[in-house]
């Protein structure tokens, strides 16, 4: 007897992002457990070759559509988080705010908040006035960047005080 070939049903888009979904966990966050991008975020797979952060279509899926130019934010600071409840929508510059008051910022904020260092900084506050020294002297970028294991756009940039102004 011929076998006959029956097709499992698909599952659906939001049957599949769910099934990428942890439990809540004991602060409430929702994690997403596919694949993620080098910043932490969640990154959800809407057609073969596109892909979206996880946390940005969790918000339009499941609470409303994000307006041009709007940022998804989390109240929990979880960049893996789905939960809609813990999601919000902001500028960039809400966001940039609510980084800094988080401790966040790679600059010292003005209201005097502690800053954590951020896992892929590089320099520390200690670095820098040897890097000045340095290019007060004439030392080459090149040679200054190839000691501290940055970018020489890094230095140019604490060079024409774009960064690491506060120190």
């Amino acid at each position: 007897m011929p076998s006959i070939y029956i097709p499992h049903p698909r599952k659906s888009i939001k049957e599949r992002f769910k099934s990428k979904c942890s439990e809540p966990d004991e602060n409430g966050c929702i994690i997403y457990t596919g694949g993620l991008d080098k910043d932490g975020y969640g990154r959800f797979a809407i057609a073969s070759c596109k892909s979206v952060r996880a946390h940005r279509w969790a918000y339009e899926n499941f609470i409303e559509p994000i307006p041009k130019g709007m940022c998804v934010c989390h109240h929990c600071d979880n960049p893996s988080c789905v939960n809609p409840k813990h999601l919000w929508l902001g500028t960039n510059g809400d966001n940039t705010k609510d980084r800094s008051i988080k401790g966040r910022s790679a600059k010292n904020n003005l209201d005097g908040l502690p800053i954590k260092l951020l896992p892929n900084r590089k320099l520390n506050k200690l670095d820098i006035p040897i890097i000045r020294k340095l290019l007060e002297s004439n030392v080459r970028i090149k040679i200054i960047a190839f000691a501290f294991s940055v970018s020489e756009s890094a230095i140019n940039s604490i060079d024409q005080g774009k960064t690491w102004y506060h120190v």
